[in-house]
């Protein structure tokens, strides 16, 4: 992975550490979580503009220590959720000593950046899925936070009544004819999907502690549910334009 571009590579179970051949910022890390599929083409692909610019980066894994390939986020079926690890457990990565931590995330990515945002000097979330809301998420300070929104974004289009109960909200960024998942490489499809609303009620942190990537976790907080059709789609223009803002901003550091 990155060949050529990197001088050195420290691999974790939960945490993959790149340094490039000429690095320009010793004090800063890029860290890079990824969605409900684990690591792939978008965080690659971010990693790898980022590394082309002499950044250091960090690619999380939540998923391969608890033998998790990929949320299907569906009530039924052999693609249902039924693991027993908590989000708490699998966001509990520990980072590198940096002084500058500089988070994106895309998805459920999305939310661990939301989940940690006092860590970080920057962070940008692209497309979060609000898997939960906590007063502790509500009082936070998002104003390190951008967040990408796709226009035609019908899987995590909760995050507006999310983003209304905040104090200090995240800066917001509309993208215009985009769909959920428009980092991603080469990619098309719709897929079937359980939408709990998640958004309903306020869950106390002892709720949230034991939450868990389970439908029947899920289905005993939030019992309102539907199960919908909804698209993920590429769109490299919308990618390459949300890499550049956040290079363009990352200057000012």
């Amino acid at each position: 992975m990155f060949k050529g571009l990197i001088s050195k590579s420290v691999i974790r179970d939960d945490i993959k550490i790149f340094t490039p051949n000429l690095c320009r910022d010793h004090n800063t890390l890029i860290v890079i979580s990824h969605g409900s599929s684990g690591v792939g083409s978008a965080e690659q692909n971010i990693a790898q503009q980022f590394l082309v610019k002499g950044y250091n980066v960090a690619i999380l894994d939540y998923f391969t220590k608890y033998n998790i390939e990929s949320l299907g986020w569906i009530d039924f079926g052999p693609y249902m959720d039924k693991h027993s690890c908590t989000f708490e457990q699998m966001f509990n990565i520990e980072l590198p000593e940096y002084k500058n931590y500089i988070h994106i995330g895309c998805s459920l990515g999305g939310y661990y950046g939301l989940y940690h945002a006092q860590k970080f000097v920057k962070n940008y979330c692209f497309y979060p899925g609000v898997i939960a809301v906590t007063q502790d998420l509500i009082k936070k300070n998002y104003s390190n936070t951008t967040v990408f929104i796709p226009s035609k974004d019908t899987w995590c289009d909760n995050y507006k009544d999310f983003e209304l109960m905040l104090k200090t909200p995240p800066n917001v960024i509309h993208m215009d004819n985009a769909y959920h998942g428009y980092m991603l490489e080469n990619k098309d499809r719709e897929i079937l999907i359980s939408k709990y609303n998640t958004t309903s009620r306020i869950l106390s942190n002892e709720q949230f502690s034991q939450l868990r990537p389970n439908h029947y976790a899920f289905a005993l907080l939030y019992p309102e549910r539907v199960n919908e059709t909804i698209r993920l789609k590429s769109n490299k223009q919308h990618a390459i334009l949300s890499v550049n803002y956040i290079l363009k901003e990352l200057e000012t550091i």
